[in-house]
């Protein structure tokens, strides 16, 4: 068990948790030396949160229970183990409460609404191992271990408190309380606040610097207001919406090693996103080993997720760097294609293939009663100009519709996959391909009642994980017919229909006739 704490660094932590208390207003959860069976997911405290957020007992329970297998998965060690939690934390713990009813997926955190959540702090948390260990402060997020901070005096080095955290990852010591972890910290009055994450080797911890305005916005918290530069540090990396916005937006893992942004990356990324929103350029200037490589991996995830119809093109002048940042996106877990030729990169470019695009839909239109919201685009014509979409000949049947035009709102773009909302509040979803696992999961917030999709080369287990995953009462199957024969077409329908009916027992499987939907009008504006 770690020693006492001593009479000066307890004024120390007395005033930062006076700061988490007073400053940020988190729930202060007390002392917890001598408390029995804390843990790094504190169930009564995640149920409440769960609770209020309108999930039922069975999911909640069923949420908790993978939720907790995942962070006591040590058998792949701590890297993998914390690696399927932040993928939980992030995306959400997809549950089934019976057999027979859809799957949902429970979001243990609200990372859009970062007030929504619960934030809290306890002290001298005694945590049972091989070895007993007791951090000097907890954070924890709707009752979830997200941050460890370890507090020295003035006279002894934080480097002291990076050394105890290491420590006590370690096998031996407490290392599955480390599984939910996300962000670990050291400081004391003089050295201010250093940070890492897990099996961050000790000469790699930063320290964390604001910057004091431009390029962005400053910080509230301020050097006049709070000149000790532990207590500054603290009150703005824990301000809740930062805290969660870098969880979720700065951390990755990245070929067997999970990394946390440089301050100056951190700021750079920041500084750049009101730019690309507004459409502006501008430039990231980075010095040998300032991390250029890791801050573009940030940015362009970013992008990719808040950008409507973003591509993130990445241009070198040598070949050896080219390698290099391909290797780095694709070990970070990033979708990335690397063309060897100017006619190659303007071939991708036209050919705008559909996994680049962003994961967020924020596209609608109003139409005086019915809404349409775009969710993923496409090139309405690879190969044509933009005066060539004005001419009809390479316009489909309902281009020229005033609906159509309108929807040229949205930019030259044919939108395949959107969500139309009538006036009396039903929910009818076209879908013109298959569905990414992120996709997935845009489906399963939809929830349409009607969902036309597509049916040529997508197979019918396709259609029944897409219909599954919306809870879907009526699908339509369209564009099956299309250059097939009958005694193809036929077969394929009825595999189709028991795959849904397999997955989603009470759906409605319509099959329009043969060639007719095609040449459908277009009666769903009336």
């Amino acid at each position: 068990m770690d020693t006492n704490i001593g009479a000066k660094e307890r004024v120390t932590q007395n005033r930062l948790i006076g700061l988490f208390k007073n400053v940020l207003k988190y729930t202060c959860l007390g002392n917890w030396e001598t408390r029995e069976g804390n843990a790094n997911i504190e169930e009564t405290l995640l149920t409440a949160y769960l609770s209020r957020r309108g999930y039922t007992d069975k999911e909640i329970r069923s949420a908790i229970a993978k939720f907790k297998q995942a962070a006591n998965s040590l058998g792949g060690g701590l890297y993998n183990a914390n690696k399927e939690v932040y993928t939980l934390l992030r995306y959400g713990v997809n549950v089934q409460a019976e057999v027979t009813e859809k799957k949902k997926m429970v979001h243990l955190i609200d990372w859009a609404n970062p007030m929504e959540n619960d934030f809290q702090i306890a002290e001298e948390v005694t945590i049972q191992g091989e070895s007993d260990r007791r951090p000097d402060l907890v954070v924890y997020v709707n009752g979830i271990a997200l941050a460890v901070i370890e507090l020295k005096r003035s006279t002894v080095s934080a480097h002291e408190g990076i050394r105890q955290n290491i420590r006590n990852q370690q096998d031996g010591y407490i290392p599955r309380f480390f599984t939910t972890i996300q962000l670990l910290f050291a400081g004391n009055d003089t050295e201010g606040l250093h940070y890492g994450v897990i099996k961050t080797p000790e000469k790699f911890w930063l320290r964390w610097k604001e910057p004091c305005g431009e390029p962005c916005k400053p910080s509230r918290f301020t050097a006049e207001e709070y000149p000790n530069e532990l207590d500054r540090s603290v009150l703005q990396f824990f301000e809740p919406a930062r805290l969660l916005e870098y969880i979720h937006d700065f951390i990755i893992f990245d070929g067997g090693v999970k990394k946390a942004a440089r301050p100056n990356q951190y700021f750079a990324v920041k500084a750049a996103q009101p730019r690309v929103r507004k459409k502006q350029n501008g430039i990231i200037w980075h010095s040998q080993g300032s991390g250029k490589s890791l801050a573009m991996i940030w940015l362009a995830r970013w992008i990719r997720e808040n950008v409507s119809d973003a591509r993130v093109v990445i241009i070198t002048d040598r070949d050896e760097l080219d390698k290099q940042i391909e290797s780095g996106f694709k070990d970070a877990g990033e979708q990335i294609q690397r063309a060897k030729s100017g006619g190659k990169l303007i071939e991708m470019l036209n050919a705008n293939p559909h996994d680049v695009y962003p994961v967020t839909p924020n596209l609608e239109l109003d139409f005086g009663g019915a809404r349409v919201r775009a969710l993923f685009a496409r090139h309405t014509n690879q190969h044509c100009t933009h005066a060539d979409l004005t001419d009809p000949a390479h316009q489909r049947p309902w281009v020229n519709t005033p609906q159509r035009l309108a929807c040229g709102n949205f930019g030259d773009l044919e939108y395949r996959d959107y969500l139309i909302t009538t006036p009396g509040g039903l929910k009818i979803m076209f879908w013109g391909s298959n569905a990414t696992p992120e996709q997935l999961g845009i489906i399963r917030e939809l929830k349409p009642d009607i969902a036309i999709m597509q049916f040529t080369k997508q197979t019918p287990e396709d259609l029944a994980a897409m219909a599954e995953a919306g809870g879907v009462k009526v699908l339509i199957p369209h564009h099956m017919d299309l250059a097939m024969s009958e005694d193809v077409y036929l077969p394929r329908i009825e595999e189709m229909e028991r795959a849904v009916h397999a997955r989603v027992p009470g759906c409605t499987v319509i099959t329009p006739e043969r060639l007719k939907w095609y040449h459908m009008g277009l009666s769903v504006w009336a």
